[in-house]
């Protein structure tokens, strides 16, 4: 047999939100970090503390992340290096990659190399 309430729905919803009032409440005032300072808004360390204390971001706070966020990623992103094209390869595979990678067409020589290549790469790949 289990425990069965019988009381109003609506004072046990009341009752629960303004529990809920009170934790936030609390952890405010009681935070690590003390109270929260919007004077401060505009820097990425305050974009964090807005989180710590509940309080909805504001828009200065974000474009302060946003700012170094671009930043991390532009220091660590590769920008890639395009070699120049080198018209003794032609006749290659690696002529034929050259053209793909410049965004040129490839030449009959190349086609058939890397048409070659292809055969011989898939043949070896059947056999192992």
């Amino acid at each position: 047999m289990g425990y069965t309430w019988n009381g109003d729905p609506a004072q046990s919803m009341a009752a629960e939100e303004a529990r809920t009032a009170a934790r936030k409440t609390e952890r405010v005032t009681k935070s690590l970090f003390g109270v929260f300072d919007p004077s401060k808004c505009g820097t990425r360390q305050n974009y964090y503390q807005h989180g710590v204390y509940d309080v909805p971001r504001c828009q200065p706070c974000k474009d302060a992340e946003s700012e170094y966020a671009r930043g991390w990623r532009k220091t660590r992103t590769r920008k890639p290096t395009k070699q120049p094209f080198d018209p003794s390869k032609c006749g290659e595979n690696r002529g034929y990659q050259q053209h793909i990678n410049h965004g040129t067409n490839p030449c009959g020589p190349c086609t058939e190399a890397h048409s070659a290549y292809m055969i011989a790469y898939n043949e070896q790949r059947r056999a192992a």
